[in-house]
């Protein structure tokens, strides 16, 4: 037998035998498949205890045997049920195998074991009862933000449910023949009335205490620039810290939710400021279905220093984060792998990759890994779990209302503050939030894609940019009613220039009515100067409202050099000249395009 090496492959001798190792012969040939024994592992065959055991017994000598030995029965007691309910009875946002949410599990309680290898004053303060209550808490904050994490919104409440009734040892029915060990007394529950995802341990209490109460209240930065704003909440302050406290110990992490979650923001920020500067350095890498693995070695090279022959990494005495974002995007090729993600895997596994040019192996140094994604489908990807298995997988949810009226409300009332409005402008900050909201909501659920309407896809960075583009007008809205005006224009540039044909169009014309009517209390054939008959629902005719809607434009261009105003444009015919102005030499007809401007 020869191994296929070119040019001639290298012979086996009779004693020298080849073993695989598979995850599935999706791309294995019928002949490939008869002249190998087959052999079936199944994950439960080893389970998760081993590796426990092993962690276990890596950790140092100052954290003593009895804390381990209550760590172990935690583990035996709460792992397998929470395991049943985040695989079999919760929707899992990404498929993961048992003794991947097991470690990750571990990843996150041996980054808050800090005081105990270092038994400070203020930890040995504690009585023995205090610290096994603290142990205790640890496990229970890191179960929940593993086990419990990979799962979506509905399934948190899920996971809280049964959880809650493991802790009572009211065990329920679906669970009963997974719960194999003694319970383990609770010192410290979890209090009611929220998720067990909203609380985080007050160390200095030893108490849950809800996020929000470690949110300090302060207001936005003025000199601030839209793009770089983050509103505090609940969610901010819960992934950030995850986020840093993984980090800090040198452990991967993958942020998975939909688009609009603030996924890519909050990595970012939270790497570029938060983060020691004489201990850390950054870069981004964000992956798109081009992305190649030559590419994405070139460019993480790029940011590397020699730090003696064959050896390279960060400066010195730094430890180097790469955030790739849309981690899952690459192309799949024709077996199933994707190149980049398959590169950056071994860089994980071997700390190491070849130099393309000189051939040579290059031991990489003093890196880790930040990633970011959506969920699979719509053009991402399952991502191999020989690569997901370095990472703990943090779930991010959509925001709830409240917590959108929150955000957009801050982002309104910075842009006042900014441009000092008076009480007659700022009176309008609530209905421009509820009404852009409600817009959204409506569009999301009554303008599907379909295959000719592909693009009818809406999410939250829509809504921001109804605020952003609001923005632009700085300082120049007179009054309640040009405000209302150019909250119409940017909800039409936002939503109504994405549509395609005419119902729809007026289905968003209607709506905007409406909404007009309900969060203002101004008729919007009023503020377009429309005449009022009676063939619309509303007072104004189709043809009509849809003549209004396409004459309702803003911009900056009308007077060069004037500080660049966003303001209404009435004078079409000054348009018209411009726009043909600006087209001159251009190809195309310009009568055509003048059309489209409004």
């Amino acid at each position: 037998m020869l191994m296929f090496c070119p040019p001639l492959g290298y012979p086996l001798q009779g004693l020298m035998n080849l073993i695989f190792e598979v995850q599935d012969l999706a791309v294995a040939s019928p002949a490939t498949v008869s002249r190998c024994g087959m052999v079936y592992v199944q994950p439960d065959l080893l389970g998760w205890r081993p590796v426990l055991m092993s962690w276990l017994a890596a950790l140092p000598p100052s954290i003593s045997e009895a804390h381990k030995s209550q760590v172990l029965a935690l583990f035996d007691w709460l792992v397998p049920p929470c395991l049943r309910i985040a695989t079999k009875l919760a929707k899992a946002v990404l498929p993961m195998v048992d003794i991947n949410l097991v470690c990750s599990c571990m990843r996150l309680l041996d980054s808050h074991l800090d005081e105990f290898r270092d038994r400070n004053d203020s930890f040995t303060e504690l009585t023995e009862q205090q610290q096994t209550a603290l142990l205790q808490c640890h496990f229970l904050f890191s179960l929940v933000w593993s086990v419990g994490s990979n799962t979506d919104e509905e399934g948190r409440y899920k996971f809280d449910g049964f959880f809650r009734r493991l802790l009572r040892d009211d065990v329920p029915p679906e669970l009963e023949a997974f719960v194999k060990a003694p319970e383990v007394k609770i010192a410290v529950p979890f209090p009611e009335g929220k998720l067990v995802y909203d609380y985080v341990l007050d160390r200095t209490k030893l108490k849950w205490v809800p996020w929000l109460e470690t949110l300090e209240s302060k207001a936005l930065d003025v000199e601030a620039e839209y793009s770089s704003i983050i509103v505090p909440t609940m969610d901010t302050l819960r992934y950030t810290y995850l986020l840093d406290v993984l980090v800090r110990h040198h452990h991967h992490c993958l942020f998975v939710g939909p688009t609009g979650t603030g996924k890519t923001v909050y990595v970012k920020s939270h790497l570029q400021s938060a983060l020691p500067a004489d201990k850390f350095t950054s870069m981004l890498l964000t992956f798109s279905a081009q992305t190649s693995a030559n590419m994405t070695q070139d460019i993480i090279d790029g940011k590397l220093e020699k730090r003696r022959r064959g050896v390279y990494g960060p400066p010195a005495g730094k430890d180097m984060v790469i955030f790739v974002d849309d981690l899952n995007m690459p192309q799949v090729e024709v077996y199933g792998a994707q190149p980049p993600i398959e590169l950056l895997r071994q860089a994980v596994d071997h700390d190491a990759w070849y130099d393309r040019k000189e051939l040579s192996l290059k031991k990489l140094e003093s890196l880790q890994y930040v990633a970011a994604m959506g969920p699979p489908g719509g053009g991402r990807n399952n991502v191999t779990h020989r690569y997901l298995r370095h990472f703990s997988i943090i779930s991010m949810t959509a925001f709830d209302r409240d917590n959108l009226q929150l955000i957009f409300g801050a982002l309104v009332d910075w842009w006042l503050r900014k441009f000092s409005y008076s009480q007659n402008i700022a009176k309008l900050a609530k209905g421009l939030v509820g009404a852009t909201l409600d817009m959204y909501e409506a569009v999301q659920k009554q303008l599907l894609p379909t295959p000719n309407k592909s693009h009818y896809t809406f999410n939250l960075r829509d809504v921001s940019k109804v605020f952003q583009g609001m923005t632009k007008a700085a300082g120049s809205v007179e009054d309640s009613p040009s405000g209302v005006r150019l909250w119409a224009h940017e909800v039409l540039r936002v939503f109504y220039d994405r549509l395609v044909d005419e119902p729809d169009r007026l289905l968003v014309g209607r709506l905007l009515e409406q909404l007009t009517e309900k969060h203002f209390k101004e008729k919007l054939g009023r503020l377009l100067g429309m005449t009022t008959t009676a063939g619309g629902a509303a007072g104004v005719a189709d043809d009509e409202l849809l003549g209004g809607l396409q004459g309702l434009i803003f911009g900056d261009f009308m007077v060069p050099g004037a500080g660049a105003w966003y303001l209404p444009l009435v004078d079409f015919s000054k348009l018209l000249i411009l726009v043909l102005g600006m087209l001159s030499g251009q190809m195309g007809k310009p009568d055509d395009v003048a059309d489209h401007v409004w």
